[in-house]
């Protein structure tokens, strides 16, 4: 009984300290305006790693035709048939991250040229839940030179 009175007492002492009711009306500030804002850095409630379970994930990547992936960027002198615009395809369901898919299209479109091998231009799918899904889909066949 003696050690919850000295316990209670070194509560309501501590709770004077204006210092910690600071921290506190800050603490609660932050709580109340992340779960207000929701998504807006700087007081994000981080969705992104608690809103479900990723599935299955995508990347557009080039296929050789010796079978093997690569990156886009690691080849040059690009010719498509016809290229679609990279962030609106998808493959078995899922998309690849528009902002990267974007930029590898613009890659694509900056270096255009001749000469290059037979390759084609891939989503490539990632399953992470077991599920039967095609490991890519083709979305053109491009000549590329591996850099």
């Amino acid at each position: 009984m003696l050690s919850t009175r000295l316990a209670m007492t070194r509560l309501t002492t501590s709770l004077r300290d204006p210092r910690l009711a600071v921290a506190i009306a800050v603490f609660v500030g932050y709580f109340v305006a992340a779960r207000v804002a929701r998504n807006i850095y700087p007081i994000s409630n981080f969705p992104m790693y608690s809103e479900g379970t990723v599935r299955a994930a995508a990347r557009v990547m080039v296929r050789t035709s010796a079978g093997t992936y690569g990156e886009v960027t690691a080849f040059d002198r690009w010719r498509c048939e016809s290229l679609p615009a990279l962030e609106t395809t998808s493959c078995a369901e899922t998309s690849a991250i528009p902002y990267i898919a974007r930029e590898q299209e613009q890659y694509i479109r900056a270096h255009q040229g001749e000469g290059g091998g037979a390759v084609e231009l891939v989503q490539r799918v990632f399953s992470f839940d077991g599920a039967k899904r095609p490991p890519h889909c083709v979305i053109a066949r491009c000549t590329a030179v591996q850099r």
